[in-house]
């Protein structure tokens, strides 16, 4: 999730749960878990992947060492072994096409942290998986080689400029061209590093600029919708960037927490986009925050309870069983604050499963009785700086868990 929009709904951490009885899980897990390397990993999600078309791995903590390697290894074994054609990331549209480009061998050399946005290009564990993408579809992945995409708003979700600007590469048509450059002046005016003073920005500009923007991002989209580029893959891509640049106004306008989460709302979108297009028998890797890749509503401060719309509760409604939701956790001192695992919580009742690193299958669970309950009951479960509330059975079909985790070492 972007690094803001994660820390800013998690700031609010709700109170601890009283202690409850986690026999029946532990009991229920123990003998279910599978130790965490990519063999046994597979081999545990296999008899369900059967109808998967996408997979979803998250992370509860971003830029964290343990999660960077647990989501490399099991994307070589799905690579190898389980038709994945497409990795999609929880970064920019439009400067992922730089990465794209490389790992298809279109380039021969990329700027990480261009094109790789949220700082995500800056970890050696990243770097380590595009580099290996390329070398997979340079060899053994020739015959059919993975994508590598962006699926967020562009510029950290500041801007709308990086979209337009890709726009502007692909189409010569004189109408799309004015059209961008009526809309460029005012999306210039409300950039900013990331959403907060981008959305501050956009604020200042006035009713008359800001209904101006949203006329103008419509229309962009209604004039690309209707051109036709050289081959078919470039008349895509300009349908899917003036869209993005159309995302990104309705993010501006609604703010980073409205109820109808248009940023998660924009990401389902895009990820859809990529999956329609790989076969019909190939599978995409989505990689994103727990939050994002959750089945389930996001919950926890300032967001309303219940009613906002993860990215993961959007595709899990449109795919069912197509989609699986692999989530992360992690147990000894918190990164943020060197607490241990609040009583009540996903994380302590993990740990207790037994020593970890491990994978622990959700599908198949019991449909009712005590662990049922247990399992649909809303928990705290580590995230960013606090937690969220998750009913673990209904927002993850599968989770990794982790005795202890460390952050991860920017390139410098």
């Amino acid at each position: 999730m972007m690094r803001h929009l994660a820390v800013a709904v998690a700031l609010a951490v709700p109170g601890a749960m009283a202690a409850q009885d986690d026999s029946g899980f532990v009991a229920w897990g123990r003998p279910r878990v599978a130790a965490l390397d990519s063999t046994a990993a597979i081999a545990a999600l296999a008899p369900g992947l059967g109808p998967v078309r996408l997979i979803g791995v998250g992370e509860s903590v971003h830029d964290v060492r343990q999660f960077f390697e647990f989501r490399l290894a099991l994307l070589q074994a799905l690579v190898r072994h389980h038709r994945v054609r497409a990795v999609v990331l929880e970064s920019g549209l439009p400067e992922g096409m730089a990465a794209d480009d490389y790992v298809s061998g279109r380039t021969d050399t990329i700027d990480f942290d261009a094109a790789l946005k949220y700082g995500f290009g800056s970890y050696e564990e990243v770097r380590r998986s595009v580099r290996w993408l390329r070398e997979w579809n340079a060899g053994p992945g020739r015959a059919a080689p993975v994508r590598l995409l962006g699926i967020d708003l562009p510029a950290s979700a500041g801007s709308m400029v990086p979209a337009l600007d890709r726009l502007t590469g692909l189409v010569p048509d004189p109408t799309v061209r004015a059209t961008v450059a009526l809309i460029r002046p005012i999306a210039e005016r409300a950039t900013g590093p990331f959403f907060r003073p981008a959305i501050a920005r956009y604020d200042s500009l006035g009713p008359a600029t800001r209904d101006s923007l949203q006329r103008l991002t419509a229309r962009l989209v209604q004039e690309v919708e209707r051109i036709r580029l050289p081959d078919a893959e470039r008349t895509r891509w300009a349908r899917r960037l003036a869209r993005v640049a159309q995302q990104t106004e309705t993010m501006f306008r609604l703010g980073a927490y409205h109820p109808d989460n248009p940023r998660d709302r924009a990401m389902a979108e895009n990820t859809r986009w990529v999956l329609d297009q790989v076969g019909p028998g190939d599978r995409v890797v989505l990689w994103a925050h727990n939050a994002h890749v959750q089945r389930y509503p996001i919950e926890g401060p300032p967001v309303p309870t219940g009613t906002t719309p993860s990215m993961g509760s959007l595709l899990g409604r449109e795919l069912g069983a197509g989609y699986l939701a692999v989530g992360t956790a992690y147990g000894g001192a918190s990164l943020d604050s060197a607490a241990a695992p609040v009583a009540g919580g996903v994380d302590r009742a993990l740990g207790a499963l037994g020593p970890g690193p491990y994978l622990l299958p959700l599908r198949g669970r019991p449909s009712d009785g005590p662990l049922a309950a247990w399992l649909d009951a809303r928990r705290p479960m580590r995230f960013q700086l606090g937690h969220l509330l998750v009913p673990l059975g209904r927002a993850f079909d599968a989770v990794a868990y982790f005795d202890r985790v460390e952050r991860a070492v920017r390139v410098r």
